[in-house]
């Protein structure tokens, strides 16, 4: 049946319960929606040349919707492109309106700022404009696999692209779905882009806090989880290419880094802090930023781009250090006695080329030393390090 709205003693209004309407635990909606919210900031950033100066993607909430709800909102003039995460029986679906699209070739183009507010807007994409609407489409869908992924769920593939979201043929009129909501630029009139997925993902999802809460409070157990080493990379920054560009780098060949203006702490393809590393051959400073909000990266292949980054340094830190660090403290970092500094490029977790590391003419050069996983004895780096707060520095 459906919702019915009814007004109570208080006045609050009430939504009776819903017929095969999902239910979904506290914890569990929780971490759903922390897996969005880091998704938002990560498009925010990916998707930096198709918006506006300032605007960014922000998580506007979780919902339950059937199918049919969902189809019924649509007036066609929308791009949608469907997904399933490899063996489960997990599919969902983007949904992303014209008015959207829209913006986000404006934006690349640059020509965003000049349009004319009055100018009636325009229906339908050139064969151009269509090609920056799909790679914005596959840019998103690149955050969405890697934040399910870095969540436990598995592999994202993408299925098929149309332009109405009735062409969606993995769901029933009556099907439920979860439905992940997002804005878009400044309110009160923000865009929204929508993820709908079904509702299999809630019993699919870990929870972020663990599955015992009596173990979660056992203070023997929190510290012995403490202690335990956690493989931590200092990632420089990275870029998508493709396999054609990646099977060109040979050796010798010199490859300009970012400066660590942007750089991030990063476990496990989640990341933990944003920092800034300076660089004082041959040691490194890593002075932890304020925005530390975690959030998930790209990785891996998808859409035939490769998502390449660049490892100056990888630590075995305790996950309780790892926990307790704030914006105001440093991490000194240097390589372990006989071995020199290098950046590793890394694709889906395997070393493709490393690389060492030199500045020149102001600019941190990686010149390419070896080809696949690294020189012998450097499989897994092993850095010293040492944590000190900036506050205490003379």
């Amino acid at each position: 049946m459906d919702a019915q709205q009814q007004t109570g003693q208080s006045g609050e209004e009430i939504t009776l319960y819903e017929m095969w309407r999902p239910i979904i635990r506290p914890r569990r909606r929780v971490t759903i929606e922390r897996i969005h919210q880091n998704l938002a900031e990560d498009w925010s950033s990916t998707l930096r040349d198709f918006l506006a100066r300032g605007e960014q993607f922000e998580f506007a909430g979780l919902s339950f919707e059937n199918f049919q709800q969902l189809s019924d909102k649509d007036s066609g003039e929308c791009q949608t492109a469907a997904f399933a995460i490899e063996r489960t029986e997990i599919v969902g679906f983007l949904l992303l309106p014209d008015a959207q699209a829209r913006t986000f070739v404006d934006n690349r183009l640059s020509i965003g700022q000049f349009k004319d507010e009055a100018e009636p807007a325009r229906r339908g994409f050139s064969r151009i404009e269509g090609a920056i609407v799909r790679d914005a489409i596959n840019l998103m869908l690149t955050r969405l696999g890697a934040a399910y992924a870095s969540a436990g769920l598995g592999h994202l593939v993408a299925t098929r692209q149309s332009e109405r979201l009735k062409d969606t043929l993995a769901f029933s009129l009556q099907d439920y779905l979860v439905v992940l909501h997002f804005r878009v630029g400044a309110l009160p009139n923000p865009t929204t882009v929508t993820i709908a997925i079904s509702s299999n993902i809630i019993n699919a999802v870990r929870d972020m806090a663990g599955t015992d809460r009596l173990a979660g409070e056992s203070p023997r157990l929190r510290a012995a989880a403490s202690e335990l080493p956690m493989r931590v990379d200092v990632v420089l920054g990275n870029w998508a290419t493709d396999a054609e560009d990646l099977a060109a780098i040979k050796i010798g060949q010199k490859i300009i880094l970012p400066d660590g203006a942007d750089a991030w702490l990063e476990a496990g393809g989640v990341r933990l802090a944003k920092i800034r590393a300076r660089f004082d051959d041959p040691e490194t400073t890593i002075d932890i930023r304020p925005e530390r909000n975690p959030s998930t990266l790209p990785h891996g292949f998808s859409g035939g781009q490769i998502v390449l980054a660049a490892v100056i340094a990888r630590l075995r830190i305790a996950t309780g250090m790892i926990a307790a660090l704030t914006p105001d403290d440093e991490l000194e970092v240097e390589p372990e006695v006989g071995f020199k500094p290098m950046v590793r490029f890394v694709a889906g977790g395997r070393t493709i080329a490393t690389a060492s590391v030199a500045i020149e003419n102001d600019s941190l050069v990686a010149t390419i030393s070896t080809l696949g996983a690294g020189p012998p004895g450097r499989k897994d780096d092993r850095w010293l390090f040492r944590k000190k707060a900036a506050a205490n520095l003379a």
